[in-house]
């Protein structure tokens, strides 16, 4: 866990695709993008900007971030709780990822640790 507040929080994928991958999810289930109060959807994004600000601060060297949210089975969902993925991207990489290509988990916490560090230095929003 990154951030939480009462209406949604931040973590680590534990499928992530790049260091830093990040999950921002609401509280209170909603299945998809249509199923989400407006106020919640824009609250979403603005952690998940915040979260883009703390990632480029760390020296994971992000140099864009991809924004994705897939609702509905024809969209690829698979989880069918909403969430947005804040996804660092680096020039040199693939558009898309070879199959099977995951940061390891024992890389989580220490990644977790560097982005918290940056939360902490900047007051929320």
């Amino acid at each position: 866990m990154i951030w939480r507040d009462d209406t949604v929080m931040a973590f680590l994928s534990i499928g992530a695709r790049n260091p830093g991958h990040v999950l921002v999810v609401p509280v209170r289930h909603a299945a998809g993008l249509l199923d989400l109060p407006a106020a919640t959807a824009h609250r979403m994004f603005d952690v998940a900007q915040r979260m883009a600000r703390a990632i480029r601060q760390t020296d994971l060297a992000a140099e864009g971030f991809t924004l994705k949210m897939n609702t509905g089975a024809a969209a690829g969902q698979t989880v069918f709780h909403a969430h947005l993925h804040v996804i660092p991207r680096f020039a040199a990489e693939p558009p898309e990822p070879p199959p099977g290509t995951r940061v390891p988990k024992e890389q989580l916490d220490p990644v977790a640790d560097k982005i918290r560090a940056q939360l902490d230095r900047a007051p929320a929003p």
